[in-house]
């Protein structure tokens, strides 16, 4: 019976022993991004270019999102969005939303290149446990009188025609347009796929 008592009493010891060897405070490894980060419009439709009309990012987000950056540069680096808006709301941990105004005539961030018809931008959100997912926006002009096919008849069997000042990565519909001579003129439509 005593062996038994001495058995349990050193088994004890021993398991105290070892809880009193690890650290107090316990560690958390996060395995990959954390989600509850979602982007209300992907796509922004502008009528050119030269558009400078307010707009807004927004969406929904999880309680533990501090913060939210964007990336010009395909995700090399990313800066707080709230150094390019006019006003910000984030309230991830009491409504679950964010909005942020941008007003292009403050900056000139999200304009659209010169020699494109759209510009991208990654967005993630900053949480105490890693970054979100990467979400992206596209702020995309659909006014073809922003886009000129200056490259002949390479245009009548090729998806990319390189001009100036823009290339055009899209399919060429023509549903009332005309073509003549070697040099292949076109008139009609441009609809962006």
């Amino acid at each position: 019976m005593n062996y038994l008592k001495l058995t349990n009493v050193l088994f004890f010891t021993s398991l105290l022993s070892l809880m009193s060897c690890q650290p107090g405070a316990p560690v958390v490894t996060v395995l990959g991004e954390v989600g509850g980060f979602e982007i209300s419009e992907s796509t922004q439709i502008l009528k050119s270019k030269t558009s400078k009309s307010i707009f807004y990012i927004s969406g929904k987000c999880q309680g533990s999102i501090k913060d939210i950056h964007v990336s010009f540069d395909s995700g090399s680096n990313y800066t707080p969005l709230s150094q390019f808006a006019e006003s910000y709301t984030l309230d991830c941990s009491g409504s679950g939303t964010y909005s942020y105004k941008i007003n292009p005539n403050n900056t000139v961030a999200f304009d659209i290149p010169v020699e494109a018809s759209y510009r991208d931008f990654k967005l993630r959100g900053i949480s105490d446990f890693g970054n979100t997912l990467v979400l992206n926006l596209r702020r995309m002009v659909t006014n073809s009188s922003d886009l000129q096919i200056t490259a002949g008849s390479v245009a009548a069997n090729a998806t990319t025609a390189s001009g100036t000042p823009v290339i055009l990565r899209a399919r060429v519909i023509s549903s009332a347009g005309t073509t003549t001579g070697p040099g292949f003129k076109f008139k009609g439509a441009i609809r962006i796929k």
